[in-house]
C-alpha cells in the first residue's frame, strides 16, 4: 500500500509527529476536471509502484482528518469527541500542517450547519457530511455517527439538535 501512496508517506514522515493515529478520509483531486474523483482514487489504489508516481502527479491525494485517536503514543478513544477535536485542531496549528493534510470543517453553530448542505454542494465531489456527537468517545467498529448524502437524488434529513 505504501508504494501506491508514496506522496502521503513522504508527507507523513516530514510533517506528522510519531505516535499519531488520525481518522479521516483519503481523497484524490482530479486537476483536469477540477473536482474530487473517486475513480482517480480507485485507479491510484490499484496501481503498482511503477506507475504510482505518475498518477500521484496527475491526481494528488489528500487526507481529510476528522478525528484524532492517538497522540504521542497515548490512546484517546475514551475521551469525548469535543476534546479529541480540540487536540486535532491544536495538532494542525502547532505543526502548521498543510497539503496533503486537511482539517475537516466543523461547527457547533446550528445556523451555519443548516447552510452547509447548499454551500458545500457547490464543491465538486463532496457527497455528504459526517456528524459526530460531541460528548461521545470513539467506539471502534461502531457507526455512532451519521452521514448525510447530499448528491442529487438524496434528501437531507440529518439534523439532530444534540449532534450539531
Amino acid at each position: 500500500m505504501q508504494d501506491r501512496w508514496s506522496d502521503l508517506v513522504a508527507a507523513a514522515e516530514a510533517q506528522l509527529p510519531h505516535g499519531l493515529v488520525l481518522d479521516g478520509e483519503l481523497v484524490v483531486w482530479d486537476t483536469e476536471a477540477g473536482r474530487l474523483s473517486f475513480e482517480a482514487l480507485q485507479r491510484r489504489a490499484a496501481t503498482r509502484a511503477r506507475g504510482a508516481r505518475a498518477l500521484a502527479a496527475r491526481w494528488p491525494a489528500y487526507f481529510v482528518a476528522f478525528d484524532l485517536l492517538q497522540q504521542g503514543g497515548r490512546e484517546l478513544l475514551a475521551r469525548p469527541y469535543a476534546q479529541r477535536r480540540a487536540l486535532l485542531e491544536n495538532l494542525f496549528s502547532e505543526h502548521a500542517l498543510t497539503a496533503p493534510w486537511t482539517l475537516c470543517p466543523q461547527t457547533t453553530d446550528l445556523a451555519k450547519a443548516r447552510e452547509w448542505p447548499e454551500s458545500w454542494a457547490d464543491v465538486s465531489g463532496v457527497e455528504g457530511f459526517l456528524i459526530k456527537p460531541l460528548t461521545r468517545g470513539y467506539l471502534p467498529g461502531y457507526r455512532g455517527w451519521s452521514v448525510d448524502c447530499t448528491s442529487p437524488g438524496h434528501g437531507s434529513t440529518w439534523w439532530h439538535p444534540d449532534w450539531v
